[in-house]
């Protein structure tokens, strides 16, 4: 088994029975900047230091990948829910401690029962210092 990545408690594996990986993780760095207008001339910006960053990421998770998606989908709700800082790594990289700012889960396949098949779910992150 492979493991890819974790954020808090899910973490992300490749092996011969289960696949469970980002499918995209978008990281966005910012400055927090601050403009002071002057009378009859430009404007003087102040760079004040970094923001905080912001990822985003998006899991599917797919019964025929080994993946159980209702049981993911749940342990990713109760995460959000607790509203906690949770360390995110990506390989054997600490990429910060990133709070779950907006998730969407997105239900792509179940059966004639309603039972979940595949899912996939887009979260934005919003670091925590």
């Amino acid at each position: 088994m492979a493991n890819i990545g974790s954020f808090g408690k899910i973490v992300f594996e490749v092996s011969d029975k289960k696949i469970k990986t980002p499918s995209r993780l978008e990281k966005k760095l910012c400055m927090r900047l601050a403009e002071h207008e002057i009378a009859y001339a430009k404007s003087k910006l102040e760079v004040l230091g970094e923001g905080l960053g912001e990822v985003t990421l998006k899991v599917k998770f797919s019964a025929e990948l080994g993946v159980n998606p209702k049981n993911e989908l749940k342990a990713l709700e109760e995460l959000f829910a607790k509203g906690e800082a949770q360390p995110l790594m990506l390989g054997d990289e600490n990429l910060g401690k990133y709070v779950i700012e907006e998730m969407r889960m997105i239900i792509t396949r179940t059966d004639d029962k309603g039972r979940i098949f595949s899912a996939e779910v887009e979260m934005r992150l919003k670091e925590y210092k």
